[in-house]
Parts: C-alpha cells; sequence; structure tokens
C-alpha cells in the first residue's frame, strides 16, 4: 500500500509570525502557519494526518513527506493559500486527505463531490 485516503474530522489551525515546527527534520524552518487535519486516532496502525506547513514568500517550497506510522503525512505550501485552504475546509460538509509514502508530492486535500452530467 502506497497512498492512504481518509476523511477530515478534525482540524487545527496556528498562525504566527514563526511558527515552531514540532518535527525533526523541519524545526528550523520559518512557518507562519499550520493546519492539522485528523482521520482515526493515533492508535490505529496508520496515523490518518496531514500537516500543511506555510511558508513565508520569499522561501521555496520544501519537499513534502510521509511516514505512516510516524506522523502521516506534511506538505509545505506558500502562505498566500492559506485562505484557500481553510475555505476547503470550512465550505464543505467532507473533506478528505490523501497521503502517500511512494510519492509524497500526491499528499493533498480534496473533495469528493461528482457532478452529475444532464442527459437528454
Amino acid at each position: 500500500m502506497t497512498g492512504v485516503d481518509f476523511e477530515v474530522k478534525s482540524y487545527s489551525v496556528m498562525l504566527g509570525q514563526y511558527v515552531p515546527v514540532a518535527h525533526e527534520y523541519y524545526e528550523t524552518l520559518p512557518v507562519q502557519g499550520i493546519i492539522e487535519c485528523f482521520g482515526n486516532d493515533r492508535n490505529q496502525e496508520i496515523y490518518e494526518k496531514l500537516t500543511i506547513y506555510f511558508l513565508p514568500f520569499h522561501l521555496s517550497v520544501t519537499k513534502p513527506l510521509t511516514e505512516l506510522k510516524k506522523f502521516g503525512g506534511i506538505i509545505f505550501v506558500n502562505f498566500q493559500d492559506f485562505i484557500p485552504y481553510i475555505d476547503l475546509l470550512k465550505g464543505n460538509d467532507r473533506v478528505y486527505a490523501h497521503i502517500d509514502v511512494d510519492k509524497p508530492e500526491l499528499n493533498r486535500l480534496f473533495t469528493k463531490k461528482t457532478m452529475r452530467m444532464k442527459t437528454k
């Protein structure tokens, strides 16, 4: 299994000039915001969590990371994208996350709304 989809059941938001990063690989990054999206609790075999770190405009986006049993998935985006992520979480009844071990660049939030085509 390389990727996992899960429904986001809760999320937390942190904002600040430089929010501390609670991760061994990235603790020196000057993060301006964090959104953590949770599925199941951590006692499960796979930790359903996607963490989105928002970096200042002047920094390039860092490579994503996934470790299903330890911390879930991580992605990095520019702070200018903060509001669209909040809108996605607040504006939809159901939001899902995808975390992928083999291709962490596929880590993402999404909705599963389907469009119905009108037939004549």
